[in-house]
C-alpha cells in the first residue's frame, strides 16, 4: 500500500466534494516528508501515491515549475478512492486496482527536460498590440530593460517581436516606424512540451523564443539572458563542487603515505589502486579526516568533528547534485556550498601566506 500524507487525504475529500483543489508544486511535494525537491525517489512515491487515491494533478506535478500551480482532479472517470484515515485508503476490488495502476501509469511522462519546468516559460511577457506607438513600445523596453517586446493580439494570435535590433535596422535604413507592425521581425514559437536543450539551440539561432500554453496563449518568454541565467544557477553547485575537492586534495596531499591513504577506500571499490589523494572520493575524505591521528598531520587548529560535519554533508549534496534537474538545489545547500569553499580558501591563504 501506497503512503498516503494527510494533505493528500484532504484533497481527496475536497475532490469527492466536487471541488478543485490546486496548490503549488513545491507545496505539494513538501508533503512527502518535507521533500524540496522532485528526485527520482519522490517522484516515484508521489505517482503512487496519487495512483491509490486516484488523482491526477494537472499540469503533471513533474513537468511544471516547481513553483507553478497545479490542481487536482479524478484520474478517470470513476470515483475517486474511499480514504481511510491517518493517510491509508482502502482499495476496491481487483477490476478497481487495475484502473488505477492504469492511471498511474497514463500519468508517467517523458523524461526529457522540458521548458515547462523553468520560471520563465511560465511568466507571461509583457507585450503589445500591432497597432501600439513605436514610442510607447520603446517606452515600456527602457522602462523594463527589455531587448525584446512580443507583439501579439488577442492573447494567442503571435504577430511577431520588437527588438533592439530590429528597431535599428529599419532606422539605419531610413524606414519611418509609427507603430509596432512597422518594427517587428519574424519570431519563433515552442510549446511547453518542447526540450529544454531544443530550445536552447532555438534561442541561439533567435535571440528569444516564445512559449504557448494548453490553451495556445503565450505564457512565457525564453531569452538568451534567461538561458545564460538558468544555466549559472544549475552550474554553480558543480563548480562549488570541484573547487571545494581541489581545495581538499590541497589540504591532504603530500601529508600521507600511500598505507594510510589506503584506510580511505570504499569498502565497494574492489581492488582499484590508492596511491594517491586524488584517487579518494569524498567518502575517503572522511574516513581519513575523522581519524584524530590523520587529522593533526593537516597542521591546522580548525575543531576536527565540525569540519567532518561539513565534509559530510558536502559529500550528500555532491550526491545529490550529480543528477541534473532544472529545479536546481536547495538554497540552504548552495549556501553551505558556498560557505565551506570560503572557509578552504581561508585556510589555504592563511597556510601560504605562514609558510
Amino acid at each position: 500500500m501506497a503512503y498516503v500524507p494527510e494533505q493528500l487525504v484532504e484533497v481527496v475529500t475536497r475532490v469527492k466534494q466536487g471541488q478543485t483543489p490546486s496548490s503549488t508544486v513545491r507545496e505539494f511535494i513538501s508533503w512527502f516528508w518535507g521533500s524540496k525537491r522532485r528526485g527520482s525517489f519522490i517522484v516515484s512515491v508521489i505517482r503512487d501515491s496519487l495512483g491509490e487515491v486516484k488523482l491526477r494533478t494537472s499540469p503533471d506535478f513533474d513537468a511544471t515549475y516547481l513553483d507553478g500551480i497545479i490542481t487536482f482532479a479524478p484520474a478517470d472517470t470513476s470515483a475517486v478512492a474511499e480514504v481511510q484515515g491517518s493517510g491509508s485508503m482502502a482499495v476496491g476490488s481487483g477490476e478497481a486496482v487495475a484502473t488505477v495502476d492504469i492511471a498511474a501509469e497514463a500519468q508517467r511522462v517523458d523524461p526529457s527536460y522540458r521548458v515547462a519546468r523553468l520560471k520563465s516559460a511560465r511568466n507571461t511577457p509583457t507585450a503589445v498590440g500591432p497597432d501600439t506607438t513605436i514610442a510607447e513600445a520603446i517606452t515600456l523596453m527602457m522602462k523594463q530593460d527589455f531587448s525584446q517586446l512580443p507583439v501579439i493580439s488577442g492573447g494567442r494570435t503571435v504577430k511577431g517581436v520588437i527588438t533592439w535590433k530590429s528597431l535599428g535596422k529599419r532606422l539605419a535604413m531610413g524606414k519611418k516606424c509609427k507603430a509596432a507592425r512597422d518594427a517587428m521581425e519574424p519570431v519563433h514559437v515552442i510549446d511547453l512540451e518542447t526540450s529544454l536543450f531544443e530550445a536552447v539551440g532555438l534561442i541561439a539561432k533567435h535571440d528569444c523564443v516564445l512559449v504557448k500554453d494548453e490553451s495556445n496563449r503565450v505564457c512565457g518568454i525564453m531569452t538568451s539572458y534567461d538561458v545564460g541565467e538558468t544555466f549559472a544557477e544549475l552550474g554553480e553547485p558543480f563548480l562549488l563542487l570541484g573547487e571545494i575537492e581541489n581545495l581538499v586534495r590541497d589540504l591532504m596531499e603530500g601529508r600521507f603515505t600511500q598505507q594510510e591513504l589506503e584506510k580511505g577506500r570504499d569498502p565497494l571499490d574492489g581492488d582499484r589502486p590508492i596511491s594517491k589523494v586524488s584517487d579518494l572520493n569524498f567518502g575517503g575524505y572522511v574516513r581519513i579526516l575523522q581519524d584524530p591521528a590523520s587529522w593533526m598531520k593537516i597542521g591546522t587548529n580548525l575543531d576536527r568533528g565540525t569540519f567532518i560535519t561539513f565534509l559530510e554533508h558536502v559529500r550528500e549534496i555532491r550526491n545529490d547534485t550529480m543528477h541534473f534537474d532544472p529545479d536546481g538545489i536547495d538554497v540552504d545547500d548552495l549556501r553551505e556550498l558556498r560557505e565551506f569553499s570560503e572557509l578552504l580558501k581561508q585556510v589555504k591563504q592563511i597556510g601560504a601566506s605562514s609558510a
